[in-house]
């Protein structure tokens, strides 16, 4: 998985829908132009635009004004011919995707959400799982659990992280932690919470401890390039982890790595989940 690679296919994606949409539009409005009427007052439209710009950059406050004026007439005058000539307004302009970025994946030099979903994703697909195979917690079965005490803790479980989801950004819970024996539904809560955060625009990347482990080892064997994936681990905006414990524990790297990632998201208020079969005595004689 080389997430720079990813990263610029979405882009050229991206690209590719902005100027498919701005197609689109050109074609539309140019189909518009052969209707004379339709053509002359678009024209005066546009010739008064430029005025506008020229009398700004001058800084002829009055003229501009007054071009003002005129511009709202003839924009008026013109939404009239087209829809005496049953033309849809609408499609004059791009339809984009997304219409907080206009599908540039970027919005004031930040990244968009639209683009972070897709590069979830994207990611999430690159290790084998569909995201619309990903369950929800609306999907959650409770009739599946035969005893009414652990029905009763997995519905509040579910309420819990649900509501921590949705409110992602605005608490101070930097680490989540399902412990629990084999069989309980771990691994289906922290794919509800995956599906979740990234239908709400965020960088999710979702692993399962023994694929990170691997990963990091290659990392710290790697050139100072393959180095630089290690950001990936730090930069998104929720890292999931899933089965902790039952990756080899490799020297120098498991345990290092592991603590160096939450200790640094944790300090930067990222947020971290983790599933594991171990309770917290067995971590703390695993880990430290």
């Amino acid at each position: 998985m080389d997430i720079r690679n990813i990263e610029k296919e979405i882009k050229t994606r991206f690209t590719q829908k902005r100027l498919n949409a701005k197609k689109f539009a050109d074609e539309f409005l140019e189909n518009c132009l052969k209707n004379d009427e339709i053509k002359n007052v678009y024209e005066k439209y546009q010739d008064l635009k430029i005025e506008f710009a020229k009398m700004s950059a001058l800084g002829r406050v009055e003229d501009c004004k007054k071009i003002k004026v005129q511009l709202k007439t003839e924009k008026e005058k013109m939404q009239k011919i087209m829809q005496k000539n049953k033309v849809d307004i609408s499609k004059l302009k791009p339809k984009y995707e997304c219409e907080k970025c206009s599908d540039n994946g970027y919005l004031d030099n930040e990244v968009c959400s639209c683009f972070k979903k897709e590069l979830s994703k994207r990611l999430i697909e690159v290790s084998g799982i569909k995201k619309n195979k990903l369950p929800t917690f609306g999907s959650v079965n409770y009739d599946l659990i035969p005893e009414e005490n652990q029905k009763q803790t997995m519905k509040k479980i579910v309420q819990l992280l649900s509501a921590l989801c949705k409110k992602i950004d605005n608490t101070k819970i930097d680490l989540v932690l399902l412990s629990g024996a084999v069989g309980v539904g771990k691994t289906y809560l922290m794919e509800c919470c995956v599906n979740e955060l990234i239908e709400s625009g965020k960088f999710v990347l979702y692993q399962t401890a023994f694929a990170m482990n691997q990963r990091l080892l290659k990392i710290h064997c790697g050139t100072l390039e393959e180095k630089e994936q290690l950001n990936e681990y730090l930069s998104c905006d929720v890292l999931c982890i899933d089965d902790l414990g039952t990756e080899n524990l490799i020297k120098n790297v498991t345990i290092e790595y592991l603590y160096s990632i939450i200790n640094e998201r944790m300090m930067n208020n990222k947020k971290t989940f983790i599933t594991t079969n171990l309770n917290i005595s067995q971590l703390n004689d695993r880990y430290g």
